[in-house]
């Protein structure tokens, strides 16, 4: 049972970095490429349509996490709790300058929430990749001093 648990998170964390690449791609092009303002609403309108749908996977990998592993969820979440919360505040300012970009007429808010869409786009995606660096960084330290990795999902059934 452990084995089908860990087969439908491992799914719905790889739907979710699948489909939150798209909006990734489209905050960095929207930060960097997009230079007119019909080129900023039409990328926001694309990003805008699906940005919602791909964190309900992030949530639902989470609670399934909960449920499947809470020894493995309390240690993750306790012992990561300050790049957890990192990342949920770039979720948090993603969404927020996407949904205001369009609520307010004025160009010095508009441009507010254009970067900060744009950034917090970059930067989560720098932070996804830093994170992933880290993990092979301690799991190969781990492999050499021949200690077990707190960091690894796959070290809960080993």
């Amino acid at each position: 049972m452990e084995l089908f648990w860990y087969i439908i998170i491992a799914l719905f964390l790889a739907i979710f970095f699948v489909l939150d690449g798209y909006d990734f791609g489209t905050g960095i092009i929207h930060l960097f490429f997009a230079k007119d303002e019909k080129d900023k609403q039409v990328i926001a309108k694309a990003a805008g349509l699906f940005w919602d749908s791909n964190e309900v996977w992030l949530v639902v990998a989470g609670g399934l996490l909960f449920m499947a592993f809470p020894t493995f969820y309390a240690s993750v979440f306790s012992g990561f709790y300050l790049p957890l919360i990192i990342v949920l505040w770039l979720i948090v300012f993603r969404a927020i300058g996407l949904e205001f970009r369009s609520q307010f007429k004025y160009t010095m808010w508009t441009t507010i929430w254009d970067k900060a869409f744009g950034v917090a786009s970059l930067l989560l995606a720098l932070f996804f990749k830093l994170l992933n660096f880290l993990n092979l960084l301690f799991m190969k330290a781990s492999s050499l001093n021949k200690r077990r990795s707190v960091l690894s999902f796959s070290d809960q059934f080993v």
